[in-house]
């Protein structure tokens, strides 16, 4: 339900916008990145590996994929659930105005 919710949200604010009736202001020129930082440079078998994202120019929307090695599994994020989708090995995160998550 929730999904429903945020991707009408999401083509909501696509019509408005290509409709002229929502100015998203002025762009930023910054290619949109991500990048990571891990709490310790290894992780034993079974054990936790936290992992830090930076992303910039974004915007107020944005979108990171992340593919797990093999062996490994996504346990969770500081993200909410709805901004967050496991398929498989790939981990999507939503970025609603946020710019860092754990």
């Amino acid at each position: 339900m929730i999904e429903k919710a945020l991707a009408l949200l999401v083509v909501a604010g696509i019509a408005l916008g290509v409709s002229g009736l929502l100015d998203p202001g002025p762009v930023d020129a910054q290619a949109p990145r991500a990048s990571r930082s891990f709490t310790k440079p290894s992780v034993v078998a079974g054990g936790r590996l936290e992992i830090r994202i930076i992303a910039t120019g974004y915007g107020p929307f944005g979108q990171v994929l992340e593919t797990l090695p093999a062996g490994f599994s996504y346990v969770g994020s500081d993200l909410s659930e709805s901004a967050v989708t496991v398929e498989d090995r790939t981990v999507s995160f939503l970025l609603f105005g946020n710019d860092r998550f754990t």
